[in-house]
């Protein structure tokens, strides 16, 4: 299960990282992109992964009890994670408010993966 939950959590790392892509394209066109073809593709993928992350993070935290992470940072980041990939599509949203969620849900992401690796050694 370890290996799925790294692997499903660097996806979600990649997948912010072209979170910010977008955003850059949004920014640069001055438009918000197309609902059909841009942004309900990408908002399904990430949906999809943080599906399958929700229920292996959840699983693990439920096995292992770190004292540092918990269900319900999970769920914020997941909400977190929805929302950007929505925002960052819209050139019109707060820059301050974007980046302050795309440095707390990296955290939280980073934070996790970490907790996971050093929880197997």
């Amino acid at each position: 299960m370890s290996e799925e939950l790294k692997h499903t959590t660097r996806q979600l790392i990649e997948l912010l990282d072209r979170v910010e892509v977008h955003r850059k394209r949004a920014l640069s066109r001055g438009e918000t992109a197309d609902f059909e073809t841009e942004i309900r593709p990408f908002t399904m993928e990430v949906l999809d992964v943080l599906e399958r992350w929700k229920l292996l993070a959840t699983q693990w935290i439920e096995e292992k009890r770190p004292k540092t992470f918990h269900v319900m940072q999970i769920e914020q980041t997941i909400e977190n994670m929805h929302r950007l990939s929505l925002l960052g599509f819209d050139p019109k949203a707060s820059a301050l408010k974007f980046q302050q969620h795309v440095e707390s849900t990296r955290y939280n992401f980073t934070r996790f993966l970490t907790l996971v690796e050093e929880t197997e050694k």
